[in-house]
Parts: C-alpha cells; sequence; structure tokens
C-alpha cells in the first residue's frame, strides 16, 4: 500500500506525473525541501555516504514529517525510529539548516584537512582528534562551545586572518561568518 520514491528530488513529481498508477497507493519520499501534493514526506534527518551504515545507526535516525499528515507509525510501520513534525510552509527552511550544517561544515573540515597536507605536509588525520572535540563540545555544550577570537571579541586576530586570506575565497566564508555572529549577539 505504501511506496517510497528514493529517487532525486528533482524527478518526484514527474515520476508520479509519468506514472499514474501510482497515486493509487500511499507515496512517499524523502526529500528534505520538496513540497508536492503528490506524496508525504519522512525525511531522515542525517547525511549518507557511499558506505552502508549499521543497523543499530539507521534506527536511531528521526525522520521529519509534515504537521497535520499522516503518523510515521503509519507511513513507516514497524520502525522504531524516533519522528518529528514540522510546518509544511517551514520544510524549505528546515532543510536550508540541515544543508548549511551538515554541508557547508564539512566544506571547512575539508579545507583545513587540504591545507595542512598542501601547505604544511601535516596528515589530514592529525586534525581528527581536533573535528571529534569539536563535535563532541558542540553536542555537549551547544552555542557554548564557541571558542576563539569569536568568542573572546579579538577584533585584531580576526584581522590578521582575513588578511591570511588575501586572495583565497574563503576569506568571504570567515567575513560572512564573523557578521552572522555578531547580528546574532
Amino acid at each position: 500500500q505504501t511506496i517510497l520514491l528514493l529517487i532525486p528530488d528533482g524527478a518526484i513529481v514527474s515520476f508520479v506525473e509519468a506514472w499514474p498508477a501510482l497515486r493509487e497507493k500511499r507515496l512517499v519520499h524523502c526529500s528534505g525541501s520538496l513540497v508536492t501534493p503528490f506524496a508525504e514526506v519522512a525525511h531522515p534527518l542525517m547525511t549518507f555516504g557511499p558506505e552502508l551504515y549499521d543497523l543499530i545507526d539507521y534506527q536511531a535516525i528521526p525522520f521529519v514529517l509534515d504537521a497535520g499528515g499522516t503518523s510515521f507509525a503509519e507511513l513507516l510501520p514497524g520502525l522504531p525510529n524516533p519522528a518529528f513534525s514540522i510546518p509544511v510552509t517551514d520544510r524549505p527552511y528546515y532543510h536550508t539548516l540541515c544543508v548549511m550544517a551538515g554541508n557547508f561544515s564539512m566544506l571547512l573540515w575539508v579545507k583545513l584537512f587540504d591545507e595542512l597536507q598542501r601547505r604544511f605536509d601535516i596528515p589530514p588525520a592529525a586534525a581528527h582528534p581536533y573535528l571529534v572535540r569539536v563535535m563532541a563540545n558542540v553536542m555537549a555544550e551547544g552555542r557554548c562551545a564557541l571558542t576563539g577570537p569569536l568568542s573572546r571579541g579579538d577584533t585584531e586576530t580576526i584581522v590578521l586572518h582575513l588578511k591570511t586570506l588575501a586572495g583565497d575565497p574563503f576569506q568571504a566564508v570567515y567575513a560572512a561568518f564573523v557578521r552572522a555572529y555578531e547580528q546574532r549577539t
């Protein structure tokens, strides 16, 4: 009775339109941002790589549904995962937050790993304990985990950092984070 549409976001609507008989079933997609009357949503609040995870990891993935829609237990019966509902109008914003946190932070970490290797001949794995500690601190302390010149209001160091990034596209990223932090505090 339920069909999972596990295809790229941009293909979901055209796929359902091309196969009208599908509409006789309950259709569920997993897109974080797509809003369509053709299918309900159960978005896994998780990132996925090329390797499979352990079963216990899959069972712990929270799902985000649209408020007022079918319950998680009805959409995906038998799964033990936690589920939360948000207003359908907030789905694009919710997904924007997920993309920024998961993907933008990844770009920053890869920049560090690449530059350590390329510029200083330090293996990327040397920064793995740093990454693990940052992640643990954020999970344990939330916004109180912030350290460094932003948390200290050290404008002199921030200006120096921006100078060291002259000609690097990450200079604009650093400056944008400074502005965002200043506006938020």
